[in-house]
């Protein structure tokens, strides 16, 4: 006769095998695609030098692929999402925005200030050329805030101008009654040019091993050792930003602790 304690340990043992083997691979994330790929494109440039120089065409191309649907979607979310809201949703949404936004671009521009100071003062020699001598394209900074054309404006990619465009179109709409019909498929565009982004990210491990393949490929030495100085300095900047000034201003401006925001 067999022992019921053998055939259920022989039970168990199966069903422990069965789910081992079932049990799904856990994916690598992006995050780490991307340190990975940036890892071997540095050393696959180093190794290959010039070889890989070609490769610069599809890091170019990545990019292009990544800014195909950032002005669309910022015209389609911005509409659409000022367009949906109540009167009084805009004016307390303007306020508090208004003040978070204030606060942002101070802090940006004096961490602009700051940093420079990190970099080291390295002088270069200067050749004379032919172009020195020609006067430089001026910028006329109405054009880059003001949209006077919004075809203007999107032509060359004017982000202010669009951006004020947009917020100015999102607030007319919100004192229409039948807008309805122009929400719906903004809402959609804007769900498609999402998915399209999401499609394109999916191959930045690519774009990153082709960019920095190509970059460390035709680089020196030397210039790789001046790049140390920008390399600390990011990480450094980084990690004081991420860790202390942006949580603490967070913890100020919401009702949130610097514990619970770290």
């Amino acid at each position: 006769m067999v022992d019921k304690t053998t055939v259920a340990d022989k039970q168990d043992d199966s069903e422990l095998a069965t789910s081992v083997i079932e049990k799904p691979k856990k994916k690598m994330s992006m995050s780490t695609l991307v340190l990975l790929s940036f890892a071997a494109g540095i050393a696959s440039g180093l190794f290959f030098g010039e070889m890989l120089a070609w490769m610069s065409v599809i890091g170019d191309a990545f990019i292009k692929l990544l800014q195909m649907t950032i002005i669309p979607y910022i015209i389609v979310s911005l509409i659409s999402s000022l367009g949906s809201l109540t009167m009084v949703q805009a004016k307390s949404l303007g306020v508090k925005v208004g003040k978070l936004m204030l606060v942002i671009w101070l802090f940006g521009l004096l961490t602009m200030y700051l940093i420079k100071y990190t970099f080291p003062d390295w002088q270069a020699g200067e050749f004379f050329s032919l172009t020195a001598l020609e006067d430089p394209n001026s910028i006329n900074l109405l054009d880059i805030y003001i949209p006077s054309n919004p075809f203007f404006s999107l032509s060359n990619s004017y982000i202010p101008a669009i951006v004020l465009f947009c917020v100015a179109t999102g607030i007319a709409l919100i004192s229409i009654d039948k807008k309805d019909s122009l929400m719906r498929p903004m809402q959609l565009l804007g769900e498609a040019f999402n998915k399209v982004t999401q499609s394109i990210v999916k191959l930045m491990p690519i774009g990153i091993f082709a960019m920095t393949a190509a970059t460390a490929g035709t680089m020196d030495f030397e210039e790789f050792q001046k790049l140390q100085v920008y390399f600390v300095a990011h990480v450094v900047m980084t990690i004081i930003l991420t860790y202390w000034v942006l949580p603490a201003i967070l913890a100020t401006i919401t009702p949130f602790s610097y514990r619970d925001i770290t």
